[in-house]
């Protein structure tokens, strides 16, 4: 009975105010959605040289409250009002409404008034010096008032608006925001600000930002995307609970294993041979020429083959068996080198003079490593929440493209470097601050990343990739054994090294807040012959694999 008298009480004391609110002229300022009703502000002055004004009408009301929100900003002591009215005075000091003695004056009655001081109480509640703030919040919290304060009060900030603002601007779609940035990264670049600014401002740590000795900016990398995501697959980002409990973090598998020629590298390899078309002035090219260790070679073939262009590929006598066999059912032409990088280097330039190809570099060519770079622009779209992508790096193409990619849309982002112990180039060069090749060919059980980065992909990496972990070859075979058995994914140890560094205990130094981290699977070329158990198995002779 008690709380059904205190609704009813409520209701007639809000229809009051509402009925003495109609009867005022309406202040056309809305901060909460939509228009609300408030009382008049103060009149110039009271007694002699007052002017004199009259209460207006319903109609004058209206016309007041359009022009309100269609007339220009007006500067009224300081602060700006959007209304058209002329500029008053702001209210007294006194808690009370102002009133005027006129026959027209109108006094709001003890209702109004509370509500009036209800707002001013809650206003000054956080004002320095203010004794009054525990009668506010007590007021505030047994009446509250549904209005606005009036425009004339002072202004503060308003911390719940700035967090909620800031919440439904992480829910915003990551497309809208990523072509805002790209717009203004477009921009900067067209005009020439913000290059090689890597000093910072007082104590603050050093901003980084895109460089112009680049070979590639992050214009090339959406390019890229433009054309190739006709031809190549987007490859699903999987989890597993059990490696998520054995790091302690949430970890994302960018799974590139399922990309056609099962690996990353199409992506490279197309957008370079899409690029050779409109480039040369006497259409196709008579060939294109590289040197891979197995998974660019299969790329670059089968690129070349939807364009009816000979392909030619350097591959060294250590390379898997596998790739080898996939590279000629492709249709390449093969030409085996020794493993070091140049050793491949010279046979390459001797195969290019003899067919007048085109060398397609497999990590130093803009076109690949801009290719390379679109899986930082899915990822960033499958895994909204990212804070760190661990790339395995060999050359260096991979991880350049993703991260000029990923410091041109979330710089926040980091991106970390996996490679062998045994083939640790990237990480002594960014111990020595220069470029530091492989001395002689490594023994890795990761053939994938035996060669050195190189000056194309050096500067990125120097400037743009947060850190470098390094693994043994026992963490390598026991990570990709981990994924083999727990995630049901056929990974070539490649890959198995970016997992590796996750799972090291190097990698526990990495601050808790890095805690959504995407793992890239660079791809899924396994030589099952290596497998002891493998080769055991022999092939009918009646059966036949073609590609």
């Amino acid at each position: 009975m008690r709380r059904g008298w205190r609704q009813n009480a409520g209701r007639a004391l809000q229809r009051q105010t509402q009925v003495v609110a109609s009867r005022v002229p309406h202040w056309p300022w809305s901060w909460q959605g939509g228009d609300r009703p408030w009382p008049p502000p103060p009149l110039l002055g009271e007694g002699a040289g007052a002017p004199e004004r009259r209460r207006p009408g319903r109609e004058e009301a209206e016309e007041g409250r359009e022009a309100g929100r269609a007339g220009p900003a007006q500067e009224l002591g300081g602060a700006t009002h959007l209304c058209s009215r002329p500029a008053e005075p702001e209210w007294p000091g006194s808690l009370s409404a102002p009133t005027r003695r006129s026959s027209h004056a109108l006094t709001p009655p003890p209702s109004s008034r509370l509500l009036l001081q209800l707002q001013l109480l809650r206003h000054r509640r956080a004002q320095p010096g203010n004794h009054d703030g525990r009668a506010a919040r007590a007021l505030t919290h047994s009446h509250p008032s549904p209005r606005p304060l009036p425009p004339s009060l002072p202004k503060r900030r308003w911390p719940h608006w700035e967090k909620s603002a800031e919440r439904t601007f992480e829910r915003a779609s990551f497309g809208a925001r990523a072509r805002a940035r790209a717009a203004c990264a477009a921009r900067a670049q067209r005009y020439g600000r913000g290059r090689c600014a890597e000093a910072g401002v007082g104590g603050a740590a050093p901003v980084r930002t895109m460089c112009a000795q680049y070979c590639i900016s992050f214009a090339d990398v959406e390019k890229a995307h433009t054309n190739i995501q006709d031809f190549i697959h987007l490859t699903p980002v999987l989890t597993s609970s059990i490696l998520n409990q054995i790091t302690g973090r949430n970890l994302f598998f960018k799974c590139e294993l399922f990309q056609k020629t099962g690996s990353f590298k199409i992506r490279g390899a197309l957008n370079a041979i899409r690029g050779l078309i409109p480039a040369t002035s006497g259409g196709k090219p008579k060939a294109v020429v590289t040197h891979s260790s197995g998974n660019h070679g299969q790329a670059l073939t089968y690129a070349a083959k939807l364009e009816g262009i000979p392909a030619y590929i350097v591959v060294p006598r250590t390379a898997p068996n596998c790739k080898k066999l996939a590279i000629q059912a492709y249709g390449a032409s093969i030409v085996y080198s020794e493993p070091s990088d140049e050793s491949r280097e010279n046979v390459t330039k001797q195969i290019v003079e003899e067919t007048e190809g085109i060398m397609v570099h497999p990590n130093q060519e803009p076109a690949v490593i801009a290719g390379q770079g679109t899986i930082a622009l899915e990822v960033l779209n499958q895994v909204p929440l990212l804070d760190a992508l661990v790339v395995p790096v060999g050359g260096g193409g991979m991880i350049a493209g993703i991260a000029v990619t990923i410091k041109a849309l979330r710089p926040s982002v980091k991106v970390y470097a996996a490679e062998p112990l045994n083939a640790d180039d990237c990480y002594q060069s960014r111990l020595k601050g220069e470029l530091m090749p492989n001395p002689c060919p490594p023994e890795t059980i990761a053939d994938g990343v035996k060669s050195s980065i190189g000056l194309n992909t050096w500067p990125i990496i120097r400037d743009l990739v947060d850190d470098v972990f390094t693994v043994t070859e026992d963490e390598i075979k026991y990570a990709t054994k981990l994924v083999w058995e727990r995630m049901k994914l056929l990974i070539e140890p490649t890959a198995g090294v970016a997992v590796a560094a996750v799972l090291s205990q190097h990698f526990q130094t990495v601050s808790p807040e890095v805690k959504n981290i995407c793992v890239v699977l660079s791809g899924g070329n396994v030589d099952l012959t290596s497998l002891t158990w493998m080769k055991q198995a022999e092939r009918p002779v009646n059966q036949s694999v073609s590609v």
